[in-house]
C-alpha cells in the first residue's frame, strides 16, 4: 500500500480544512451552488444550468450548448475569490446526453448533434472554489408542444427515475447502512 499521500496529507490536516463549522468553506460550497443553479441567494443572477435549459430547442447545436455552459461557469468563476490564489472554474464539464446516452457527453467542435422534437435531453455540471464542488444535473424533454404533457415510453422513464430518486432519499437516514 503507498502511504506516501497519507503522509504528506495528514487525516487531521484533512478534517481541519473540510470543517463544515468553518464559515469560510460553507461559502465556498454555497457559492459554488448558487453557480450552478442560483438557489442559496448568494448571487441570484448566477443560474448556470437554468440558463443552458433555456438554449434547449430543435435544432440547437449539442456543442453549442456544452461551451455555453463551461463559458458561464468559466465567467461566474472568474469574478469572484479573487485575493489570493483559489482554484476555481468547471469541476464537471458540461455535458449533454441525448436519449440512450446516460452520461459525460460532451463533444468536440467537430461533432454535429443536434437536439430534435422527441429527444430526451440530460444536462450535467459543476463548479467548483477551491475544490469545494456543486453539480446539478436535470433531465426534460423536447416536445413537439410545449403546452402538452409528455406520454411516451420517455415519460414512463422520467416518471420511474422521479420516483426512484424519491424512494432512495426517503430510505436514507443517519446509521442506515446501504448494501
Amino acid at each position: 500500500m503507498d502511504t506516501s499521500m497519507a503522509l504528506a496529507y495528514p487525516a487531521s490536516k484533512f478534517e481541519a480544512d473540510n470543517n463544515l463549522a468553518d464559515q469560510n468553506v460553507l461559502l465556498k460550497y454555497r457559492t459554488a451552488a448558487d453557480i450552478v443553479n442560483g438557489t442559496t441567494g448568494i448571487e441570484c443572477s448566477m443560474e448556470t444550468l437554468k440558463l443552458v435549459l433555456n438554449r434547449v430547442a430543435a435544432g440547437a447545436s449539442v456543442q453549442d450548448l456544452c461551451q455555453y455552459g463551461d463559458d458561464l461557469i468559466e465567467a461566474y468563476t472568474s469574478k469572484i475569490f479573487n485575493k489570493g490564489k483559489v482554484e476555481k472554474g468547471i469541476a464537471f464539464p458540461t455535458s449533454v446526453c441525448l436519449n440512450n446516452l446516460v452520461q459525460y457527453f460532451s463533444p468536440q467542435a467537430e461533432e454535429s448533434d443536434v437536439l430534435k422534437p422527441g429527444d430526451l435531453v440530460k444536462i450535467e455540471l459543476g463548479v467548483h472554489i477551491d475544490g469545494y464542488i456543486a453539480t446539478a444535473a436535470h433531465t426534460t424533454t423536447l416536445n413537439h408542444d410545449p403546452a402538452q404533457p409528455v406520454t411516451s415510453r420517455q415519460a414512463d422513464a422520467i416518471c420511474a427515475a422521479h420516483y426512484a430518486a424519491e424512494t432512495a432519499l426517503r430510505l436514507a437516514k443517519p446509521g442506515v447502512k446501504v448494501r
